[in-house]
C-alpha cells in the first residue's frame, strides 16, 4: 500500500512539474 502511494505521489509531481515547465496552469484546477 505505501507503494502505491509513493507512485502517486510521485505522479502528482511530475504532473505539476510539466504544468510549470510548460506554464500551463490549469493543470493545477484539474484535481489530477
Amino acid at each position: 500500500m505505501k507503494k502505491i502511494l509513493k507512485i502517486k505521489q510521485f505522479l502528482m509531481r511530475v504532473h505539476c512539474a510539466l504544468g510549470v515547465l510548460l506554464g500551463n496552469k490549469q493543470n493545477f484546477t484539474l484535481g489530477y
